[in-house]
């Protein structure tokens, strides 16, 4: 039977991944397990291998399994925790360059607009002041874990949009164009804000975030100049890639 129906494809899907992990704990797969082949799902569930084959890819992004080509699919190691070990003098990047990881960013993109109510209190701005919104995807071995946020008072980065418009592609945080292309002294964190929530749909979908894993959020402010505020920066990761460690020395 073929679906055409993109509701129902996307419930047989859904249905599809459900199954899947409920197999992998009932037969008590661990890593390297082998789950059944594309065909013998299309077969018990009634669907063309294609939309067998989304279910398998959406797990695969998640992190669930992974593939051997020829092979099929098999049980997927446990992502390990980024532990983040805060320094008030270091941007993300920098702590992530520190601990070694295998990480890449991902510009998602960079929009021009008014501040809100807490980016006025944080970053001191007037209620006509503009900002700049950048928006960015980070990845830890190819897995997508959090979601970072940047707010920026456009007086302090004029062509800000201009400049990354260019450098989209080797674009490698915030710290890199504040140092380098405006000549700021490195910012440093001035005031910091952890908490967790239930992740929305468009985040799970961006960070492919398994059922009942909680966003793990870090809000920062950071200031250069002897205290100017300058970037409102968020953190939203996945809880079960990313944790925080804080030194009270």
């Amino acid at each position: 039977m073929a679906f055409t129906d993109s509701k129902e494809i996307e419930r047989k899907r859904a249905e599809i991944v459900s199954y899947i992990k409920k197999y992998i704990a009932a037969k008590n797969l661990s890593f390297g397990g082998r789950i059944q082949s594309e065909n013998e799902l299309s077969r018990l569930f009634n669907v063309n291998r294609n939309t067998v084959r989304a279910a398998l890819e959406s797990l695969k992004v998640r992190g669930v399994l992974y593939s051997q080509k020829g092979k099929g699919f098999f049980v997927a190691e446990k992502p390990s925790k980024f532990v983040m070990k805060h320094n008030p003098s270091l941007g993300l990047s920098e702590i992530m360059d520190n601990a070694k990881l295998s990480y890449r960013n991902s510009l998602l993109g960079i929009v021009k607009r008014k501040p809100s109510e807490r980016e006025i209190k944080y970053l001191q701005l007037s209620e006509d002041e503009e900002v700049f919104f950048l928006s960015q995807l980070r990845y830890v071995n190819d897995i997508p874990f959090a979601l970072c946020y940047s707010t920026i008072p456009v007086k302090l980065v004029p062509g800000l949009d201009a400049v990354l418009a260019l450098e989209r592609d080797s674009f490698k945080g915030t710290n890199d164009f504040l140092i380098n292309k405006y000549g700021f002294d490195h910012p440093v964190c001035s005031r910091m804000l952890i908490c967790s929530f239930a992740p929305g749909e468009k985040e799970s979908e961006l960070l492919s975030t398994p059922d009942n894993i909680p966003i793990l959020q870090q809000e920062n402010i950071y200031t250069v100049d002897e205290g100017t505020p300058i970037e409102y920066f968020v953190i939203r990761g996945r809880s079960d890639m990313f944790k925080i460690s804080l030194s009270l020395n």
